[in-house]
């Protein structure tokens, strides 16, 4: 049957430089076209017979009105349910509710009728798919000269993920093949959406619960801050878009302090890309190369010749990055068989979330998500902006030039992610060589944790005598947790208060910092040998103070300026002074 399509070009008199160079750009192109098999539509079918729709909401875990849709694969659901429950609680730590839906079926237009009903009865504002869940597909002609006009007679296919989140909009099938080919109406994104699918990835040594369920681990302790962050990214630029690497360096700024750019010519190469730089302390790598799902082409020699880094490479590197943006042909194309951009994000035990294509084209106009992402939105929001400002929007861009390069773009792993989450830090007394606060490469002092770490982090402090007389930083919310109460002393040496809260403090520190499972003692002072609190109302919760002594005023504490500690299971006792207070002393 014949095909018809309307293409929708606006033209304007003037068009800016930024417009210019967007259709200068080079395509993200398969260099071996036609040499590596790329499942369509039709092997899609074949891999997934129909299975009838079955579904079911397993729980909710509410923490306020934003409400978040988590839908699994009802068969892999019982091998994750751990995992998911813990995601649900870090989901409640940061104040977003979750529903939880068991799904099992083919039907793609099914899931998303289930995800306009909680849309309109919950409100939800994102969601994401666990598991092998049904796929919807687009073709469409493309229009990469943004003349308004097919480039090829042939239409393209490929999994659309937009179709999951724009769930106000009408997408038709005018030749009944099973793939939208219009889309019409409201067309931008009402939710958040991303997907993590790891069924079809047999290069690694693991089952598909088991990478699902590392990756909720990892997704925990990034979280909860005790994985490290380098504040470092790479712009890995190969020679097609080597010319415009200062703007994306300068568009990557915008969230790290520091942003490798690499893009000489003889610089990107498939040696160095895997042998210096993916086991390099990045957080995040946005790469620009010719691609397809399962490969890269770096050019080397001047351009003259290209080599080959391939995805069963991948999980032998372990790549440490968290993040990536993959501006590379085909390869976030989720439905192939070991795609990278599932391996770059499962085959590693760093990875946490890859931006990519499953079509020709990739992202552009990355200040819309940059600049959002560096306001501390979470992916999902800077996504969403995106796509906003820069797909279907009428710039002076045909519309079909904007769907060609953007309609593949999706998001692979928990969109509800941050850049940055306040890191905790590791204090062991008996750690000797390099510190950096990390689990690995513990401070040796509790000074040191405390005065690097960031407000309403924690640090925690192993088993140890601590021979210390620690000066509390200006920081707020704090969490200083021992490892048990008899085994981790803190050991003033009597040569001053084992813990001070000072007068520079002006009031900052309140109960929200908290200091738990400690002994304190054998501090000497003339006012709180153990603990002196000025104009500071610190929490200590399973806490012993103990055979510390004052010349003057409050053996254990002393409180003045409207200090009031909030004492939670704490022990003061055989505290002395030669004044007023062994115990405790407030003004």
């Amino acid at each position: 049957m014949k095909k018809s399509l309307v293409f929708l070009f606006v033209l304007v008199s003037v068009l800016t430089n930024a417009q210019i160079d967007l259709l200068d750009i080079a395509v993200t192109r398969d260099i071996e076209a036609g040499q590596h098999a790329i499942d369509d539509y039709n092997e899609y079918l074949e891999k997934h017979p129909f299975k009838q729709t079955k579904f079911k909401e397993i729980n909710r875990f509410m923490a306020r009105n934003e409400n978040f849709l988590i839908i699994v694969e009802n068969e892999l659901y019982p091998l994750i349910q751990d995992a998911i429950a813990t995601y649900q609680e870090d989901l409640f730590a940061e104040n977003l509710s979750s529903i939880l839906v068991g799904f099992s079926g083919t039907s793609s237009t099914n899931l998303r009728t289930i995800m306009q009903n909680y849309f309109n009865s919950d409100n939800i504002i994102g969601a994401i798919h666990i598991g092998d869940l049904p796929t919807a597909w687009y073709e469409m002609y493309e229009d990469f000269n943004g003349d308004g006009a097919p480039d090829d007679t042939l239409m393209v296919n490929f999994p659309i993920d937009l179709y999951f989140s724009d769930l106000d909009g009408v997408w038709n099938d005018v030749d009944d093949d099973g793939k939208y080919d219009e889309h019409n109406g409201e067309v931008h994104p009402d939710i958040w959406f991303s997907r993590i699918k790891a069924d079809n990835l047999t290069l690694v040594d693991y089952s598909e619960s088991e990478l699902i369920n590392r990756y909720f681990e990892r997704n925990h302790q990034f979280r909860n801050g005790n994985l490290p962050q380098f504040d470092r990214a790479l712009a890995y630029i190969d020679d097609d878009w080597q010319n415009a690497g200062d703007y994306y360096q300068e568009n990557m700024e915008s969230c790290f302090d520091g942003v490798v750019l690499v893009n000489a010519s003889n610089s990107t190469t498939a040696h160095d890309y895997r042998a210096n730089r993916l086991p390099a302390d990045y957080d995040f790598i946005q790469v620009h190369v010719h691609s397809n799902p399962t490969s890269h082409y770096f050019y080397f020699n001047n351009g003259s010749a290209y080599e080959g880094f391939y995805n069963n490479e991948l999980s032998s590197i372990n790549p440490t990055a968290y993040f990536y943006n993959l501006f590379a042909c085909a390869n976030a194309r989720y439905e192939q068989t070991n795609n990278m951009g599932s391996l770059y994000l499962l085959g590693n035990d760093y990875c946490l979330g890859t931006i990519g294509s499953s079509k020709t084209g990739s992202m552009l106009h990355f200040e819309n998500f940059y600049n959002h992402l560096s306001e501390n939105n979470i992916f999902g929001a800077a996504m969403q902006n995106w796509w906003e400002q820069s797909v279907d929007v009428y710039n002076g861009l045909a519309i079909s030039w904007q769907r060609s390069w953007f309609y593949g773009m999706v998001f692979l792993g928990d969109i509800t992610l941050k850049l940055n989450y306040p890191r905790n830090l590791f204090v062991d007394s008996e750690y000797v060589g390099y510190e950096d606060g990390s689990l690995e490469r513990p401070f040796n002092t509790i000074q040191e944790g405390i005065d690097h770490v960031e407000a309403n982090a924690t640090v925690f402090v192993s088993a140890g005598i601590y021979y210390e007389n620690i000066v509390w930083p200006a920081t707020s919310g704090i969490n200083l947790i021992g490892e048990n109460m008899e085994t981790t002393i803190i050991d003033g040496s009597e040569s001053g208060t084992v813990l001070r809260f000072e007068e520079n403090l002006a009031g900052i520190i309140d109960t929200t910092t908290v200091i738990t499972d400690f002994t304190i003692t054998n501090g000497s002072a003339y006012k709180g040998g153990g603990i002196f609190c000025s104009s500071s109302s610190p929490s200590l919760e399973n806490v012993t103070i103990t055979n510390n002594l004052t010349s003057g005023y409050g053996g254990g504490i002393y409180c003045l300026d409207n200090s009031s500690p909030n004492l939670v299971d704490v022990t003061i006792t055989n505290n002395s002074t030669n004044g007023y207070g062994g115990g405790v002393y407030c003004l």
